[in-house]
């Protein structure tokens, strides 16, 4: 089920809503919606590229110091994982940014 927060603007308007230049503003709010999403979606994956960083970090120095790595390598994996749906995520949210720009 699609969510959005009471403030949040909606992407579809209806025909009395949108007027004669309905579509465009339909559009524009979609576009927008998206745009905002990738923003989103490339924070994340910054932050997500630091995080996986870290626990590399992390696991080597465990393994240095003899200490059993299998949790830290748990959640490295964990990261991981998580990392490459923020990439995939934003891949998808740009290709649907771009069929904007190849329509205009």
């Amino acid at each position: 089920m699609d969510r959005q927060s009471p403030s949040a603007p909606s992407s579809t308007l209806s025909a009395e809503q949108a007027g004669p230049d309905g579509e465009i503003w339909a559009t524009a709010l979609k576009f927008g919606m998206i745009q905002r999403h990738l923003e989103e979606t490339e924070r994340h994956a910054t932050l997500g590229k630091r995080i996986v960083e870290e626990q590399r970090r992390r696991v080597a120095e465990l393994e240095r110091e003899g200490h059993d790595v299998q949790a830290a390598h748990y959640l490295l994996n964990l990261f991981e994982e998580i990392q490459t749906m923020h990439v995939s995520h934003g891949k998808r949210l740009q290709e649907e940014l771009d069929k904007f720009w190849d329509k205009a």
